[in-house]
């Protein structure tokens, strides 16, 4: 039972698998849609490959990505006060 239950699923998902890509595919605003609620960001490819200092965060639902700007912001102003005490310490 456990058996024709898993090939049951299976064949769902594929199906539903083919259903997506083709309905992301007939449009190209659709595609277009689809591929940005995807995250794929060309826009990545454009920065520099060592870029210092950078900290990624990654949040997934809208009250994740909303406390991750807070929490950007903060981080932002923790590292200046940080580097700026650090310089005024060892430049005394």
């Amino acid at each position: 039972m456990y058996f024709i239950y898993s090939l049951l699923m299976g064949f769902a998902a594929l199906l539903a698998s083919a259903v997506l890509v083709f309905r992301a595919s007939a449009t190209a605003s659709t595609s277009r849609s689809w591929r940005a609620s995807r995250t794929f960001l060309p826009s990545l490819a454009k920065l520099p490959a060592e870029r210092s200092g950078a900290i990624w965060l990654h949040a997934v639902s809208v009250g994740e990505t909303l406390s991750s700007v807070t929490l950007a912001r903060r981080l932002k102003e923790a590292i200046q006060t940080a580097s700026r005490r650090f310089y005024d310490d060892h430049h005394r």
